[in-house]
C-alpha cells in the first residue's frame, strides 16, 4: 500500500502472466486507486487545517497543536509521497504549498518561532521531489494580485487544467520564484524557510502583503 505504483505494475504483470493464488489483475487495479483517493482524503483534511491556523498566531500554550502539525510535517506528508503516483499530481503540489503556507502564517507575528530545521528539511524534500513539469501546471499567486488576477486567469486556467494557489504568509510569498523555477535550490529554499519571522508583534508591518495580514488577524 506504500507504493501502488507498484501494485499496478503487478496487475499489468498478473494481466499479462496470469497465475492462480494470486489477486486478480482488477483486485490490483481497485487496491491502487483506493490507496491514492485515501492518502489524497488525508492531505486534503491536513491543509484545511492548516487554513485555519493561517488566523492565528502560535504561542506557547499551543504546544499540544504544535506537536501534532509536527508530526503531520516531518511524518505523515513524507511517507504520504511515497507513493510515487501522487508526486504526479500538479494538484497534491498545490495543497502541499497551502499546508506549509498555513504554518507560516501560523508563525508570522507570533513571539514563538515555530519553522525550525527539523520542519524545514522535510519540506525542502517533499517540495523538490516534484519535477518541474508538475510544479509548472501551478500558478502562485500573492495574497494581493491573487484576488486581482483570479478571474482574469480562471477561465485560461480552468481550460488548460491548472491549479492556483494563493499565498497568505510573507515567507512563501518571497519563494515565488523559487517554487516556479524548474531547477529549486535546496539550500536557498532551506534558508529563507528558517529566516526570522516578523516575530516582534510591536514591529510595525511593512508592505502589502504584511498590511494584509494584519487586516485579516484583526477581523478575526
Amino acid at each position: 500500500e506504500t507504493y501502488p505504483m507498484g501494485l499496478g505494475k503487478l496487475g499489468d504483470l498478473q494481466r499479462i502472466f496470469p497465475g492462480s493464488g494470486r489477486p486478480s489483475c482488477s483486485q490490483l487495479y481497485s487496491k491502487v486507486i483506493t490507496t491514492l483517493l485515501e492518502t489524497r482524503r488525508a492531505l486534503e483534511f491536513w491543509v484545511q487545517a492548516s487554513q485555519v491556523l493561517k488566523h492565528y498566531r502560535h504561542q506557547k500554550e499551543d504546544e499540544e497543536l504544535y506537536k501534532e502539525f509536527l508530526e503531520i510535517n516531518n511524518e505523515y506528508i513524507p511517507n504520504l509521497l511515497k507513493n510515487q503516483g501522487l508526486l504526479l499530481e500538479p494538484s497534491v503540489y498545490r495543497d502541499l504549498v497551502l499546508f506549509y503556507d498555513g504554518l507560516c502564517c501560523w508563525e508570522e507575528h507570533s513571539s514563538t518561532p515555530v519553522l525550525h530545521i527539523g520542519w524545514v528539511k522535510h519540506i525542502v524534500k517533499c517540495i523538490t521531489s516534484f519535477n518541474f513539469s508538475v510544479r509548472a501546471e501551478v500558478e502562485v499567486f500573492d495574497d494581493a494580485e491573487g484576488l486581482e488576477q483570479m478571474d482574469d486567469v480562471a477561465e485560461e486556467d480552468t481550460k488548460a487544467g491548472k491549479s492556483r494557489a494563493i499565498l497568505c504568509s510573507a515567507k512563501m510569498m518571497g519563494l515565488k520564484k523559487i517554487l516556479k523555477s524548474e531547477r529549486i535550490n535546496s539550500s536557498t529554499l532551506q534558508l529563507q524557510l528558517t529566516a526570522p519571522s516578523q516575530v516582534d508583534v510591536k514591529r510595525n508591518i511593512e508592505g502589502e502583503a504584511s498590511a494584509g495580514r494584519t487586516k485579516r488577524l484583526k477581523n478575526i
